[in-house]
C-alpha cells in the first residue's frame, strides 16, 4: 500500500505529457514535429554527457 501514492504520481507524469504531445502533434505540421523531438532528442543526449562528464 505504500507504493500507490508513487504510483498517482507516475500515472500523471506519463499521462499528461502523452496527451499534450497527442495535441501538438496534430496542429503543427510534421517537419516542425519530427524537428520538435530531434531537437529534444539531441539535448537530451548533450546532457547525459555533460553530467557524465562531471561524475
Amino acid at each position: 500500500m505504500q507504493h500507490l501514492p508513487y504510483m498517482g504520481i507516475l500515472l500523471l507524469s506519463v499521462s499528461l505529457p502523452a496527451m499534450l504531445g497527442a495535441q501538438l502533434f496534430y496542429k503543427i505540421s510534421e517537419r516542425q514535429f519530427k524537428h520538435t523531438v530531434l531537437g529534444l532528442l539531441f539535448s537530451s543526449g548533450c546532457f547525459l554527457c555533460i553530467s557524465y562528464r562531471f561524475l
